[in-house]
């Protein structure tokens, strides 16, 4: 989850960082389908219930998360890209920056909140649904 979020921080800091938010959250897509689809395929029924029980909550939480955090990172991409063309009007402050990293200074947190709920809710369902 953390990687996800630092890499769309970072990209909203090139001119260009819009085509690289669009591919992080392809591959985060692609990523949890892939693993669902895996454990699907590997436990059957017991499989189904474990990830809907234990993943889709917090996938849900982190998707939420994931596009707040990549929308602040495409208006901030273009603002650097609006930066560079003086015909644009964009403008860089020193405000928006600081609001830029105090945005995913909280992401950031919710992040490992969301974490620490994964790990718990693993925990907790593991037993509940047997994967064998």
């Amino acid at each position: 989850m953390g990687l996800y979020l630092l890499l769309s921080f970072f990209s909203g800091f090139f001119a260009i960082g819009q085509p690289v938010c669009f591919a992080i959250a392809l591959c985060r897509g692609f990523g949890l389908g892939l693993s669902m689809g895996n454990i699907y395929i590997n436990y059957h029924l017991s499989g189904v219930l474990y990830s809907l029980l234990a993943i889709v909550p917090i996938a849900v939480f982190y998707l939420f998360l994931m596009l707040i955090a990549l929308k602040d990172s495409v208006q901030m991409s273009t603002l650097f890209l609006s930066s560079a063309f003086p015909k644009i009007n964009g403008e860089m402050s020193k405000q928006k920056f600081a609001l830029y990293c105090k945005k995913y200074l909280v992401y950031f947190v919710i992040a490992a909140i969301i974490s620490f709920l994964d790990a718990v809710g693993s925990f907790i369902f593991s037993g509940l649904v047997p994967i064998s």
